[in-house]
């Protein structure tokens, strides 16, 4: 059994990341303004592949750690997580920045400058990324929020100091600010978890081995939910005009604040320091049509306070329609639910489940958005999304009964 931590302490690790993300919904609204729609467009396409890469190569490293250092801590040690997340990052970087060189030279060109400071955002990310789950799995939830707080925090003032200087472009100094958090925050990270294990600082190439090779169930996992959350965003860059991403971007981004609620759950359960768990009933029983009313309602309360904020911020051009808002919250509660069941699934030891519905995530997600953007245009990709999600979230309830009986 795992050591639980304290209800306030996890209390305290949710609210830490709710005050987190709304410090970086502001500083994307913030940033935007200052960029403009097509150069907003330009880097929300290059962050979204970077972190499509990034999840895709390392969070089944980090979600493997998680569950093994509560059910079998022997297993894997910490120096050999801390090495194979080090290979991986440079792997990302590369990954990211052959993809982006791809689309510059085939779409819209990407400066130079831009793409070097990617490829070192790249590096980083994938180091915070992993880290930051490190410490999780520690249950250092207090040390984790702490730094995703100063994190974004440092982000917010060297972008600030930045663009008073009007010596450096706006992207320039949004990838510095986003490499000089990075920077604090994964040599703060990896001391900690040096120093709270006590790992070897010398590498071992079969602990890595075995690393890699127990985590390879759990890849599946970490490429659909990376590749899941933000196949809209290629769908959209690939055809439909680029400017239209970044109003995308930006309309949905009060929206996709909301995701640290379930993000934030799923790594307690997976870390077993929840007992949440969610059942057929609360999804489909009696009263299921009033909880489809009730979602909508949220959705579209949601759906237009985003629309009123962008308008106070950033001014009516920058609107998407409304419909395509409340599809997208619509998206978003659908999948906190589906988010939090595979979490449940995967602290249950039901891993041939998820990695199934993981790859059926991949799937459906593609092709029911590429059918959505066909015939609907940019309404058609969150609706095609959360038609995925939903079909996965019976399928999975209908999957495991199969199996009981």
């Amino acid at each position: 059994m795992p050591n639980l931590i304290s209800r306030k302490i996890k209390n305290g690790f949710l609210l830490t990341r709710g005050i987190s993300s709304l410090l970086a919904l502001v500083f994307s609204l913030y940033y935007s303004k200052l960029l403009g729609i097509e150069k907003r467009s330009l880097v929300t396409l290059m962050l979204v592949v970077i972190v499509i890469v990034m999840v895709a190569l390392t969070s089944g490293i980090g979600l493997t750690f998680r569950k093994y250092t509560v059910s079998n801590p022997e297993l894997i040690s910490p120096s050999a997580y801390l090495y194979t997340n080090l290979i991986l990052a440079f792997l990302v970087s590369g990954c990211s920045i052959g993809i982006l060189l791809v689309y510059s030279a085939s779409n819209v060109s990407i400066p130079t400058t831009l793409l070097y400071l990617a490829a070192i955002y790249a590096f980083l990310g994938a180091l915070d990324f992993n880290f930051h789950q490190g410490l999780i799995a520690y249950g250092l939830f207090k040390i984790a929020s702490i730094l995703d707080l100063l994190t974004i925090v440092i982000q917010i003032s060297v972008f600030f100091l930045f663009s008073l200087s009007n010596q450096v472009s706006i992207a320039a100094s949004l990838f510095t600010s986003l490499i000089i958090s990075y920077i604090t925050s994964v040599v703060s990270s990896a001391l900690i978890l040096l120093v709270h294990t006590n790992a070897s600082i010398t590498p071992s190439w079969k602990e890595i081995g075995l690393l890699i090779k127990t985590s390879t169930p759990f890849h599946i996992v970490g490429i659909a939910g990376g590749f899941a959350d933000r196949i809209d965003r290629i769908v959209i860059a690939w055809f439909l005009p680029l400017g239209v991403l970044g109003k995308y971007a930006v309309g949905t981004s009060l929206l996709t604040y909301l995701r640290f609620l379930p993000e934030a759950f799923s790594r307690l359960i997976v870390s077993g320091q929840s007992s949440f768990s969610l059942n057929t009933y609360k999804l489909i029983g009696k009263s299921w049509f009033a909880r489809l009313i009730i979602g909508v309602f949220i959705s579209s309360v949601f759906a237009a306070f985003s629309q009123i904020l962008i308008v106070v911020v950033l001014g009516k051009e920058w609107l998407v329609p409304f419909i395509v808002l409340l599809g997208f919250s619509t998206q978003e509660l659908i999948r906190g639910y589906f988010q939090i069941r595979i979490s449940a699934l995967v602290a249950e030891g039901r891993e041939n489940v998820v990695a199934k519905l993981s790859f059926l995530l991949i799937a459906f997600s593609t092709i029911f958005s590429l059918i959505g953007v066909k015939l609907a245009g940019l309404i058609g990709v969150p609706i095609g999304i959360a038609v995925t999600y939903l079909i996965l979230i019976i399928f999975s309830y209908k999957k495991l009964n199969g199996i009981a009986k």
